[in-house]
């Protein structure tokens, strides 16, 4: 009989359990959905700076403070808000413009590797790999944590081509970081002329690129700033200021462009904008990074956005020189 009642108690107690989580699950559901509301409102506005670029003081404050309210760590937003993907690529973005360039940390590590085993969505994964990848690629190459997290990508995701993709990017990273191979893109002028790494042997390029999608103030204020720094460095011809517009090309003899361009930068347009992006990608040159004939290294320029160095010197022009035989 003691055991008649335990049993009936426990069938009980479990009954009671279950018309709970019933009775409570519209308002379990409430608070989800109204949090996932309230995140994907956060990435909206996140969005519209990020497409205005507003460098105005009081805005920079109010773009730090919906950077503050994005919650990439929230176990709901993997699997509850609106197109994950793009809320991450919008956090890294908003990341980049408050904080500048940042080396990958711990948390973005643990956080792919979670990703890679535990969620679904495969662009989702690739997207953060990314991500996580290109922002660990910095001054020292490759951590052994990163390579790990590149190995278990390779047994996890099953896309050929990606895993192909970024085994390519990271081989090209060394070779680079070597000094074995020398970036290869092409340039033009306003007079047609066509421009290549080749063209600049021996000389420190600084390059300026602005993006198509930046504000007419976001751009204007980049520009002074680039200008700034070019008038400083006026009279040493080993240093070439070179500004790359992705957002328009520069027609054959269109002087109007380099009339109202600083006299100590040189405006250029990519003869192919893709191949540019790839090469100025591969290479991290978003700050001011210098490729030499031993290492990479940090220049001694100032901290501006959209500024990228490097030294084609060395073993870059010995590299160049076997092109040309």
């Amino acid at each position: 009989m003691k055991y008649i009642i335990i049993i009936v108690l426990m069938v009980f107690l479990n009954a009671g359990d279950v018309h709970s989580q019933k009775l409570f699950q519209p308002s379990i559901d409430k608070i989800y959905n109204a949090r996932m509301g309230r995140l994907y409102a956060d990435y909206l506005a996140a969005d519209v700076w990020l497409k205005t670029g507003n460098t105005d003081p009081s805005s920079k404050k109010m773009m730090e403070a919906t950077f503050e309210k994005l919650d990439i760590d929230h176990a709901l937003l993997i699997k509850g808000i609106k197109n994950p993907v793009k809320y991450i690529d919008t956090y890294f973005n908003l990341r980049k413009l408050v904080k500048g360039e940042e080396r990958c940390t711990s948390s973005d590590m643990e956080r792919a590797s979670y990703l890679l085993y535990n969620v679904k969505n495969t662009a989702l994964k690739k997207m953060y790999f990314n991500k996580v990848l290109k922002a660990e690629l910095g001054r020292e190459g490759l951590s052994d944590q990163a390579q790990s997290l590149f190995n278990d990508a390779k047994l996890v995701i099953k896309d050929e081509v990606f895993i192909a993709n970024t085994k390519i990017l990271l081989d090209k990273y060394k070779l680079i970081e070597r000094g074995a191979i020398s970036p290869q893109f092409s340039l033009k002028t306003s007079k047609g002329e066509i421009l290549t790494p080749a063209s600049f042997k021996g000389k420190v390029l600084v390059m300026q690129v602005l993006c198509g999608n930046a504000s007419i103030d976001s751009a204007s204020a980049q520009k002074k700033a680039f200008e700034k720094v070019a008038d400083s460095f006026a009279g040493k011809d080993s240093i070439l200021f070179v500004r790359i517009d992705m957002g328009k090309n520069i027609k054959p003899g269109n002087t109007a462009v380099e009339a109202v361009t600083g006299a100590h930068v040189l405006q250029l347009s990519p003869l192919n904008k893709n191949e540019f992006t790839n090469q100025f990608m591969l290479m991290s040159l978003t700050r001011h990074m210098i490729i030499s004939d031993q290492k990479i290294m940090y220049s001694h320029l100032p901290d501006i956005g959209s500024i990228g160095v490097f030294v084609n010197v060395a073993k870059m022009t010995t590299e160049i020189n076997k092109n040309d035989e």
